[in-house]
Order: C-alpha cells, then sequence, then structure tokens
C-alpha cells in the first residue's frame, strides 16, 4: 500500500503567475529509511523531495528551464540530486536557500 504523500504548507516566495497550489514530496515517503552514508546539509531521512515539474512550479519558469540549467556547464538554478536513469529530485530546504541567496539588496548595490 503506498504511503500518503502529506502536502506541504503555502509558501510565502512565489513568482508573478505561479500556481500556490502546495508541493508535496517526492521521496522517500513518510517513514522511510535511507543510507546513511550520503554526507549532505540535507537529512536524507527528513528532507521534503520535490520534482522537476513542482520546482517550475514554485518558481513560476518552464521545467525546461530547470533542465537547462542542470545541463549547463556549470550547473545553475537550484542544488539537485540526479537519481536513477533520468529522475531528478530537489531538496525543498535547499530550494528555499538557493532562492534567499537570489536576493539583491538595493542599498547594497547602489
Amino acid at each position: 500500500m503506498p504511503h500518503p504523500r502529506p502536502a506541504l504548507p503555502n509558501l510565502p516566495i512565489i513568482a508573478p503567475g505561479a500556481t500556490t497550489e502546495p508541493l508535496a514530496p517526492a521521496w522517500p515517503p513518510a517513514g522511510a529509511t535511507t543510507s546513511t552514508a550520503t554526507a549532505h546539509a540535507v537529512s536524507l531521512d527528513s528532507a521534503r523531495w520535490c520534482s522537476t515539474e513542482e520546482v517550475a512550479r514554485l518558481l513560476g519558469v518552464d521545467a525546461s528551464t530547470l533542465r537547462r540549467w542542470r545541463n549547463q556547464t556549470p550547473p545553475a538554478g537550484p542544488p539537485f540530486y540526479p537519481l536513477a536513469g533520468r529522475t531528478t529530485v530537489y531538496s525543498l530546504q535547499d530550494i528555499l536557500a538557493w532562492i534567499a541567496g537570489q536576493r539583491v539588496d538595493t542599498e547594497q548595490a547602489a
């Protein structure tokens, strides 16, 4: 029986024209355990995962834009995790940190 995917809260940062539907984690399902051999800033056991399409909706860009950013040399856009085959996931924690890093302080820029 599949695990239910709890909805994430609506996020305050929504690009113009983007939908406000809550994102749902793609993997791992609630209560699942993952390998601890990977040392990343994101806790793999508690991270909320998003698909390319979900991140595109959040950022208000087309999914092809995220794919293009990933394939640039060096890669651009929010950090991502390429999984088996053509599957790529994003950590919601990484996405929010990346968005915060895009902030331009107009007083400092002047």
